[in-house]
């Protein structure tokens, strides 16, 4: 899966973007990143998750619970957020936040997960209109 990752809004937002097909091992390592990310930034950390260029991802609940629970038990964390056209991937990511008790929303639309961030974080600076990564902290663009 070719993936970036970095800050949206460097120490408060990480960005997670994926294209293509993901695997467990490619989630473990982009979940080991964005770890390191939020331990290094300003809580509330939040984390968008962009799956608009994602084809697949494993439907293991149970492996992905366990693969993505660094970051979601991480106590720094404060929004998780995906960005998506994918039901799947929607059902899938809100599966897996209920179980942490996690902040979560999804939509495909950026203005309205952007929207809902501001208004539940109001320590946030004004953000731009468009998520994009703005410091680049790793990137994976082949297999």
């Amino acid at each position: 899966m070719p993936y970036r990752i970095g800050w949206f809004v460097p120490d408060r937002i990480v960005v997670v973007q994926s294209i293509d097909d993901l695997t467990l091992d490619e989630i473990a390592e982009a979940c080991a990143i964005t770890t390191r990310l939020i331990n290094s930034g300003t809580a509330p950390v939040h984390c968008i998750s962009d799956t608009r260029l994602a084809k697949s991802v494993p439907s293991y609940l149970i492996k992905l619970q366990q693969t993505s629970s660094q970051v979601m038990q991480n106590h720094k964390l404060g929004w998780f957020l995906v960005l998506t056209n994918n039901r799947v991937f929607s059902a899938l990511a809100s599966m897996i936040s209920s179980i942490f008790r996690v902040k979560y929303t999804a939509s495909a639309q950026t203005h309205t997960l952007l929207a809902g961030l501001e208004k539940s974080d109001p320590t946030l600076p004004p953000l731009p209109v468009k998520i994009q990564i703005v410091e680049e902290v790793h990137s994976v663009i082949t297999r």
